[in-house]
């Protein structure tokens, strides 16, 4: 993504919070491995879209948890949650820009959730809101800021 108007990509930011798990007692099939496989919130098809516009990982970490291991099935059995409500990922992607991710489907209030990519340049910031599909651009600079594209 390395452009004259972006410059060298630096760091890269990735938040996808939503509240697909929240619901403590009532399994998702998202969160039931025999419905989704390991497939966890929404991290595969982002990482096809970082993929495409960043290139690929050198090197990643990731971290999971559950923070609500145990749920009712559709037939009220208890069963254990094996798929990840929340995942952190942190690497380098081949470019030499560092990266965070944070995803996790168990937000509890109604203001967080959003699915948002901040790319930092040599030259500027970039922002992509995936829910109001908008793009944002800050060039470099002290007085920096944002101007807004909607995309459809």
């Amino acid at each position: 993504m390395a452009s004259e108007r972006m410059g060298s990509v630096v760091s890269v930011s990735l938040t996808a919070a939503g509240t697909a798990d929240r619901e403590s007692d009532v399994l998702t099939w998202r969160e039931d491995i025999r419905f989704s496989g390991r497939q966890a919130l929404a991290l595969g098809i982002l990482a096809e879209v970082m993929n495409a516009w960043l290139g690929p990982y050198e090197v990643l970490s990731a971290f999971t948890a559950v923070p609500f291991p145990r749920k009712k099935d559709e037939r009220c059995r208890e069963r254990p949650v094996r798929v990840p409500q929340v995942v952190t990922v942190a690497g380098r992607l081949e470019s030499g820009a560092l990266v965070t991710e944070h995803h996790s489907g168990v937000v509890a209030d109604k203001e967080s959730p959003a699915t948002e990519l901040t790319v930092w340049g040599t030259n500027g910031t970039l922002r992509y809101d995936f829910e109001r599909r908008e793009l944002a651009w800050a060039p470099g600079g002290a007085a920096s800021r944002f101007s807004r594209s909607r995309r459809t």
